[in-house]
Protein backbone atom coordinates (compact mmCIF):
# COMPACT_ATOMS: atom_id res chain seq x y z
CA UNK A 1 0.00 0.00 0.00
CA UNK A 2 1.33 3.61 -1.24
CA UNK A 3 0.09 7.06 -0.16
CA UNK A 4 1.18 9.95 -1.33
CA UNK A 5 1.37 13.71 0.21
CA UNK A 6 1.57 16.50 -2.17
CA UNK A 7 3.82 15.57 -5.14
CA UNK A 8 7.21 15.22 -2.81
CA UNK A 9 5.76 12.83 -0.12
CA UNK A 10 5.18 8.76 -0.15
CA UNK A 11 4.76 6.45 2.82
CA UNK A 12 4.63 3.03 1.84
CA UNK A 13 3.87 -0.56 3.74
CA UNK A 14 3.56 -4.54 2.68
CA UNK A 15 3.20 -7.14 4.16
CA UNK A 16 3.35 -10.98 3.27
CA UNK A 17 1.99 -14.06 5.03
CA UNK A 18 3.65 -16.87 3.40
CA UNK A 19 2.45 -20.88 4.37
CA UNK A 20 5.29 -22.21 2.19
CA UNK A 21 5.32 -26.44 3.41
CA UNK A 22 6.54 -29.43 1.49
CA UNK A 23 2.90 -31.51 0.07
CA UNK A 24 4.64 -34.37 -0.51
CA UNK A 25 8.24 -36.11 -0.68
CA UNK A 26 10.18 -38.70 -0.86
CA UNK A 27 12.02 -40.00 1.93
CA UNK A 28 15.54 -40.23 1.86
CA UNK A 29 18.32 -42.85 2.09
CA UNK A 30 17.62 -42.30 6.32
CA UNK A 31 14.34 -42.58 5.98
CA UNK A 32 13.47 -39.09 6.24
CA UNK A 33 10.48 -37.52 5.20
CA UNK A 34 10.34 -33.65 4.62
CA UNK A 35 6.36 -33.94 3.71
CA UNK A 36 4.56 -31.02 5.82
CA UNK A 37 7.98 -29.33 6.56
CA UNK A 38 7.86 -25.45 6.10
CA UNK A 39 10.52 -24.88 3.18
CA UNK A 40 13.64 -23.88 4.58
CA UNK A 41 14.57 -19.60 4.41
CA UNK A 42 11.05 -18.90 3.63
CA UNK A 43 9.71 -16.56 6.56
CA UNK A 44 5.88 -16.92 7.77
CA UNK A 45 6.02 -12.89 8.14
CA UNK A 46 7.50 -10.09 6.07
CA UNK A 47 6.84 -6.74 6.50
CA UNK A 48 8.32 -2.86 5.18
CA UNK A 49 7.24 0.13 5.80
CA UNK A 50 9.00 3.44 3.66
CA UNK A 51 9.18 7.27 3.79
CA UNK A 52 10.64 8.84 0.65
CA UNK A 53 10.76 12.44 -0.02
CA UNK A 54 11.52 13.63 -3.54
CA UNK A 55 12.30 16.68 -4.83
CA UNK A 56 14.53 16.34 -8.02
CA UNK A 57 15.75 20.10 -7.91
CA UNK A 58 16.91 19.20 -3.91
CA UNK A 59 17.25 15.57 -3.06
CA UNK A 60 15.54 12.57 -2.94
CA UNK A 61 15.55 10.62 0.78
CA UNK A 62 14.26 7.52 1.87
CA UNK A 63 14.02 5.40 5.05
CA UNK A 64 12.89 1.93 5.13
CA UNK A 65 12.40 -0.45 8.09
CA UNK A 66 12.51 -4.03 6.94
CA UNK A 67 10.92 -7.27 9.51
CA UNK A 68 11.75 -10.45 8.69
CA UNK A 69 10.00 -13.29 10.46
CA UNK A 70 11.80 -16.42 11.66
CA UNK A 71 12.48 -19.49 9.42
CA UNK A 72 14.09 -22.76 9.23
CA UNK A 73 17.48 -23.02 7.78
CA UNK A 74 17.35 -26.79 6.76
CA UNK A 75 14.73 -28.68 5.22
CA UNK A 76 14.23 -31.10 8.25
CA UNK A 77 13.02 -27.55 10.11
CA UNK A 78 15.46 -28.01 12.80
CA UNK A 79 17.89 -25.23 12.42
CA UNK A 80 15.68 -22.25 13.75
CA UNK A 81 17.12 -18.70 12.54
CA UNK A 82 15.03 -16.24 14.73
CA UNK A 83 13.32 -12.81 13.21
CA UNK A 84 15.01 -9.46 12.83
CA UNK A 85 14.76 -6.10 11.16
CA UNK A 86 16.63 -3.72 9.39
CA UNK A 87 16.95 0.06 9.08
CA UNK A 88 17.96 1.57 5.50
CA UNK A 89 18.81 4.95 4.50
CA UNK A 90 19.70 6.40 1.40
CA UNK A 91 19.77 9.48 -0.68
CA UNK A 92 20.25 10.95 -4.17
CA UNK A 93 20.64 14.11 -5.79
CA UNK A 94 21.45 15.08 -9.70
CA UNK A 95 24.83 16.88 -9.95
CA UNK A 96 24.82 17.30 -13.42
CA UNK A 97 22.66 16.90 -16.50
CA UNK A 98 23.75 12.93 -16.79
CA UNK A 99 25.34 12.40 -13.16
CA UNK A 100 23.48 11.44 -10.16
CA UNK A 101 25.57 10.97 -6.62
CA UNK A 102 24.37 8.54 -4.12
CA UNK A 103 25.14 7.66 -0.88
CA UNK A 104 23.03 5.06 1.31
CA UNK A 105 23.17 3.35 4.78
CA UNK A 106 22.28 -0.18 5.61
CA UNK A 107 21.81 -1.95 8.54
CA UNK A 108 22.04 1.99 10.39
CA UNK A 109 21.11 0.30 13.86
CA UNK A 110 23.81 -2.32 13.61
CA UNK A 111 21.99 -5.22 14.59
CA UNK A 112 23.33 -8.79 14.54
CA UNK A 113 21.53 -11.51 12.79
CA UNK A 114 21.42 -15.23 11.83
CA UNK A 115 21.57 -15.37 7.86
CA UNK A 116 22.83 -19.47 8.08
CA UNK A 117 23.14 -21.93 10.79
CA UNK A 118 25.74 -24.40 9.35
CA UNK A 119 27.94 -22.73 9.53
CA UNK A 120 26.40 -20.43 11.82
CA UNK A 121 26.71 -16.74 9.94
CA UNK A 122 26.06 -13.43 10.80
CA UNK A 123 24.49 -10.91 8.38
CA UNK A 124 27.00 -7.94 7.87
CA UNK A 125 27.16 -4.95 10.09
CA UNK A 126 26.15 -1.34 8.97
CA UNK A 127 27.37 -0.99 5.61
CA UNK A 128 27.63 2.18 3.55
CA UNK A 129 27.25 2.77 -0.39
CA UNK A 130 27.89 5.72 -2.12
CA UNK A 131 28.96 6.99 -5.68
CA UNK A 132 28.37 8.84 -9.11
CA UNK A 133 25.90 7.14 -11.67
CA UNK A 134 26.22 8.50 -15.29
CA UNK A 135 23.70 7.73 -17.84
CA UNK A 136 23.84 8.50 -21.35
CA UNK A 137 21.54 7.74 -24.43
CA UNK A 138 23.87 6.27 -26.49
CA UNK A 139 24.97 9.65 -28.79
Amino acid sequence: MDYRLKTNWKFGTSYVYNIAKVRASIPDAQGANITGNYLPEVPRHRATAEVMYSNPKYVTASASMQIVGGQYDDDLNTLWLPYYNTLDINLMRKVGRNMEAFFGVQNVLDRTFYVQRVPTSVAAPRFFTGGLEISWNGR
